[in-house]
Order: structure tokens, then C-alpha cells, then sequence
């Protein structure tokens, strides 16, 4: 029976880590910056254009904000423009956010690699990828310039000064992005309160299957309102977890035909071993059915206590690395 147990706590022990492993590589990568669920107008996943953007009334976040497991919400603007200094000029990704509601809803301002971050103090400050920095050839304290084309077809321009720089560890990113204050991108796009993104952050990636419906009927009057959950925004991770789960599903099997092995090979030698007792059993008379069916059902009772024993410790483990990582 211990021997059952221990393999059967070793296999739920396995399960548990690979599933939390994928699952912090997921949290981790949610947490950073996409969020676990967004709000954007209904095509601009499909084709992302300055023109099309979302305004969600007060009544209708203040219902994103009762959904269950809702944590923060912030808006975002994404854009693209011309950035330049006095000594080179860069096409770039601009990203409109309140510094506030961002930092509780992403970890985005934990990479800021140097300077100071996005503020409400000084909303022309800029934080940029650390590597355009040096593409610009440009340090921290001057002055740039961002050119772009407007909500209504216009330019826009506006000047900032550089307050710091990100390092998300993306190349590309790290290459073509730029971070502003959402009330100066408002400005810059000439968008009037719209936005491109509205990103929420709840507990847990469990909490999504529970919330998406709930955010889908909060906007139910907003017909170019699109709600995305994880998979929708990050395909290509989604696929990637989903072969590695298959791998791992498929090492598991090995697994759990090893124990049933080691399992069969435990009951096949505690029968071996009372072959002397059974014979004296059948030698007084009782019947082989009858000892069929007690050995049938001491193997089923010792199978069932053997889960029990290796089940209760391994979701033991489970709960305390899950708790206390």
C-alpha cells in the first residue's frame, strides 16, 4: 500500500508542477503588460488604426469594476509616430497610459531601467526603450519631438523630454517603443477621450472564464466593443503552452504507465507470496470463487487507500508551493 501511495502521490505531485508552470509563465507574461482581459473596438486587433477607439461611459466601468475576481482597469492609447532629436529620428510605437491605474493593473513600470517613470506631475516626460536611446544617440534629460498623424487626419506634434528609459528584455520592443503620459497622448492624437485599449487585471488566469461574460453583458450596449480574453491577445503563446502541454501531457502517460507497473508488480507479489496460504485455504474447502473474489476485493481496498495515502500529501505539496512559492 505504501508503495502504491508513493506513486501515486509522486504522479499528482508532477501534474501540479508542470500545470504550475505553465500557468506562472502565462500569469507572468499577463502581469507584465497585456493584461488578462482587453476591451478594444471590435477590428482593431485585426487592424490597428489610431481611428479606432472605445469610450466607455462612467456606468459601464463601474460594472467592469464589480465583475468577480476584478482587481484594476486602465485605459490605454497606441499609436504610431516619428520621433526625433536634434541628431537622428526614429518611426516608433507610442504607448498612452495613466501612470496610476496602469501601475495597478500591469508591472510595465517595474522595468524602467533608468531615470524616472511616466508621471502626472510632468506628463511631457517620455520613457523609451533603452536600446532607441541609444539608437538616437540621445541621453536622458533631452528633448524630442514626436510627429504623427491625428484621430482626424491632421498632424500632430508635440515636444518631450526624455525622463528614462524601459528594458522589457523584447528586442523589438525595446527597439520601437516609447511610453507618454495618456492625457499628453490624448493631445498628441487629437482623440477627445477615446482610447484604443481598455486592460483589465483580475486575481488569476482561472478568473477569466468567470469575468469575460460578465464584461460582454457590462457593454452589451456597445456595439464596436470587443472583449478579449488571453488567448485572443497572445496567440502565439497560447499555441506555444499548448504543445508544451501536449509534451508534458505525454510525459505524464509515461509516468503513469511506469506506476501502474510498479503497481500491478506490488499486488502480482503479495499474491505470489501467499501462494501457501491459498492452498491451504482451497485444501479445507473454500471455494475458488470465494477466494477469488476476497483477494479481488483486498486488492481494490488496498488500490483505494493507496490513492487516499498518496493523494492527501501530494495535494499537500501542492497547496503549500502554490501558496508559498
Amino acid at each position: 500500500m505504501s508503495a502504491i501511495g508513493f506513486a501515486i502521490m509522486m504522479t499528482s505531485l508532477s501534474m501540479a508542477i508542470i500545470e504550475g508552470i505553465f500557468g506562472g509563465a502565462i500569469d507572468y507574461s499577463l502581469k507584465q503588460f497585456t493584461s488578462y482581459i482587453q476591451i478594444q473596438d471590435s477590428a482593431f486587433a485585426e487592424s490597428p488604426s489610431i481611428r479606432k477607439v472605445i469610450k466607455l461611459e462612467d456606468s459601464a466601468i463601474e460594472q467592469i469594476r464589480g465583475v468577480d475576481h476584478y482587481i484594476s482597469s486602465s485605459p490605454r492609447i497606441l499609436g504610431t509616430g516619428l520621433i526625433g532629436t536634434s541628431e537622428k529620428s526614429l518611426g516608433a510605437g507610442i504607448l498612452g497610459i495613466d501612470p496610476i491605474s496602469e501601475s495597478k493593473t500591469t508591472s510595465l513600470h517595474e522595468r524602467l531601467n533608468a531615470g524616472v517613470w511616466v508621471n502626472d506631475k510632468n506628463i511631457y516626460d517620455i520613457v523609451v526603450g533603452y536600446k532607441m536611446l541609444n539608437n538616437l544617440r540621445a541621453n536622458i534629460g533631452d528633448t524630442m519631438v514626436i510627429l504623427t498623424n491625428s484621430y482626424d487626419g491632421s498632424m500632430g506634434n508635440l515636444k518631450f523630454r526624455i525622463a528614462g528609459t524601459i528594458k522589457m528584455g523584447n528586442d523589438e520592443f525595446d527597439k520601437r517603443t516609447c511610453i507618454i503620459h495618456i492625457d499628453a497622448a490624448d493631445e498628441l492624437f487629437g482623440l477627445y477621450g477615446n482610447y484604443q485599449v481598455y486592460a483589465i487585471a483580475l486575481k488569476n488566469i482561472e478568473a477569466i472564464a468567470i469575468a469575460k461574460p460578465q464584461v460582454e453583458k457590462a457593454l452589451s450596449d456597445y456595439g464596436n466593443a470587443k472583449v478579449l480574453g488571453w488567448e485572443d491577445l497572445l496567440p502565439e503563446l497560447n499555441e506555444m503552452m499548448r504543445m508544451k502541454k501536449v509534451s508534458a501531457g505525454i510525459m505524464i502517460g509515461i509516468i503513469v504507465i511506469v506506476v501502474m507497473f510498479g503497481i500491478f508488480n506490488t499486488i502480482t507479489m503479495s499474491v505470489t507470496e501467499r501462494f501457501n496460504e491459498f492452498g491451504i485455504m482451497l485444501a479445507i474447502g473454500i471455494e475458488k470463487s470465494l477466494l477469488l473474489a476476497s483477494v479481488f476485493w483486498e486488492t481494490v481496498i488496498l488500490a483505494i487507500l493507496g490513492i487516499i495515502l498518496g493523494l492527501v500529501p501530494g495535494y499537500g505539496i501542492s497547496w503549500y508551493l502554490t501558496n508559498y512559492p
